[in-house]
């Protein structure tokens, strides 16, 4: 109870700030509009909106949440079948909106329900060096990059493995989340020296997808979604498209450039941000989970199928690519996951 008084009490402090800085501009409209009566008319406060940040589940969605809910406001406002002299007061609310998540970093209580998952993915065999790849097209170009088969990438000096996927599984048998705000982030995927940059892409749901092309040859993108429409196109020498990504996606969906065959990446789509790549030592972490959860994740790497792994020397059995953690404050850390050299191929 005096953690929800504390949260009000700051709350009333950045509603006060917010009516400040909205008064001293002028942009409160107090009158009533015409044709509306006086009993049903009341008039747009600010704290009506702060009243929904009570029950957040991570920091991230309590710094995210007053901006949706201040341009969902604003698109209500803009609506020709309710306040239509409204619209420059609505435009006055997005403007403020721009306040709002580096407001909440002080408003906010911070990690208040949220954990951190930290993994570290070994290989268990000797590692090789990738293998270069046939280029057989653009040669006097592409020819001149090395460009190495990504398939498997494994440190030499620590078997780290790079590109291991791990995420909140939420499909049949897995686990329910609360709802998330989109982030609307725009992920570059750049066809950069005859190769897809990144390799892996991971997005949620309201994101868009830009594939570009700064290479002096033309290249192709073709994605094969389950969900969302499939793409296939080509991107000109300078050019760009962008692609929404509306669905979430059972799985990760690759990404090739027909015209050059030996060019892959993957695209993975969920409806929340809980997810994490691995990077060139086998590190990964995956913030802002909802503590007092026992949460399903799923790992996905595109050598092979991992459900036998090592853990401190004792052998786990991950069925069907799963393992469930129990989220508590903090980072809870895993420590190395050691893959079966029989479970992913280099080929």
């Amino acid at each position: 109870m005096s953690e929800s008084i504390s949260l009000l009490r700051r709350l009333e402090s950045a509603e006060l700030f917010f009516s400040v800085v909205a008064r001293s501009a002028g942009d409160v409209v107090q009158e009533r509009p015409p044709g509306v009566r006086r009993r049903n008319w009341k008039e747009p406060r600010l704290e009506r909106i702060f009243f929904g940040l009570f029950g957040v589940d991570s920091t991230v969605a309590c710094q995210t949440k007053l901006v949706r809910m201040l341009n969902r406001f604003a698109s209500w406002l803009e609506s020709p079948t309710v306040f239509t002299f409204n619209r420059r007061f609505a435009l006055k609310i997005r403007l403020l909106s721009c306040l709002a998540a580096p407001l909440l970093l002080a408003v906010c209580p911070p990690n208040a329900s949220a954990g951190d998952l930290k993994i570290r993915f070994e290989y268990g065999g000797e590692s090789k060096e990738p293998a270069m790849v046939e280029v057989n097209k653009d040669v006097e170009f592409c020819g001149i990059h090395n460009v190495k088969n990504e398939r498997l990438l494994v440190n030499p000096s620590n078997k780290g493995v790079k590109d291991v996927v791990v995420y909140v599984y939420t499909g049949r048998g897995g686990s329910k989340l609360d709802d998330v705000p989109t982030s609307d982030k725009n992920h570059v995927l750049a066809n950069n020296e005859c190769r897809f940059d990144p390799h892996i892409v991971i997005a949620q749901t309201g994101d868009t997808l830009e594939i570009t092309n700064p290479d002096p040859i033309g290249h192709n993108a073709n994605l094969n979604f389950f969900k969302n429409p499939a793409q296939n196109f080509l991107v000109p020498s300078g050019g760009s498209k962008t692609v929404a990504l509306e669905e979430a996606e059972p799985a990760p969906i690759p990404v090739d450039c027909n015209i050059h065959p030996w060019m892959r990446a993957y695209v993975v789509v969920l409806d929340h941000p809980y997810a994490a790549k691995s990077d060139e030592n086998g590190d990964l972490i995956i913030k802002d989970l909802p503590e007092g959860k026992e949460l399903t994740f799923r790992v996905y790497h595109e050598a092979g199928r991992i459900d036998e792994v090592k853990i401190n020397g004792k052998v786990e059995k991950w069925s069907r690519s799963r393992f469930d953690v129990q989220i508590d404050s903090g980072v809870m850390d895993m420590g190395t996951v050691v893959i079966p050299a029989d479970a992913l191929s280099y080929e």
